[in-house]
């Protein structure tokens, strides 16, 4: 007579297939918990780069060089040019500033930003 919920040796098998799934279900779980790890631990070294003192010098030169062309647009603006010209100008001044400002939010110390192009930019990117 054959015994079933047991295998030929008399174990229970109830007891070995909820053995195996735990198992199984605990690989998973550290295969997700290993991608977790790994995700965090990209997003802390891609936080210290955009920290880094080369980053934030980059920055502010960019920060610099985009205020120097904009400055150079509002002299342009200023003389004497049509009204398709005008339009022009301002829609490149425009897509500058926004190029600034994108920068400024990124700059950790702003101390390190000249002052009157701080000032520009806090009054440009509210």
């Amino acid at each position: 007579m054959h015994d079933y919920g047991y295998d030929e040796d008399g174990r229970p098998v109830g007891k070995i297939i909820l053995i195996s799934l735990l198992v199984v279900a605990g690989l998973v779980g550290l295969y997700f918990l290993g991608w977790f790890l790994k995700e965090q631990a990209v997003n802390r070294t891609s936080q210290i780069n955009n920290d880094s003192y080369a980053r934030q010098s980059a920055l502010v030169e960019e920060i610099i060089d985009t205020h120097s062309q904009v400055t150079d647009l509002d002299v342009r603006v200023a003389g004497d040019v049509t009204a398709e010209q005008k339009t022009l100008i301002l829609t490149q001044r425009a897509a500058l500033v926004t190029e600034l400002c994108a920068a400024h939010g990124q700059v950790v110390h702003i101390n390190n930003i000249p002052a009157n192009i701080h000032s520009f930019a806090t009054q440009e990117c509210n």
